[in-house]
């Protein structure tokens, strides 16, 4: 992924997971117009706006992570 789309590619993925350009926006600090400029690319993110956008993919991530042992544990007796 370059450089240039990993913030609105990011933005992206986060909205596949359900979340709204409203409550990203919030949780990274800025207003949603600003982080539709961003997704557009017409602007970019401070840093640490993208260290809190990081840590929303990992959320995510941790998230699936979860949901895939407990599907794997579940199913465990039905794979023998």
């Amino acid at each position: 992924m370059k450089a240039a789309t990993f913030v609105p590619d990011t933005i992206g993925i986060l909205k596949s997971f359900g979340w709204t350009q409203k409550e990203i926006a919030s949780e990274i600090g800025v207003t949603q117009g600003t982080l539709s400029r961003v997704q557009s690319g017409a602007q970019s993110l401070r840093r640490k706006s993208v260290d809190k956008l990081i840590v929303l993919l990992e959320r995510e991530g941790l998230r699936i992570k979860a949901l895939r042992e407990k599907l794997l544990s579940a199913t465990e007796g039905d794979l023998e």
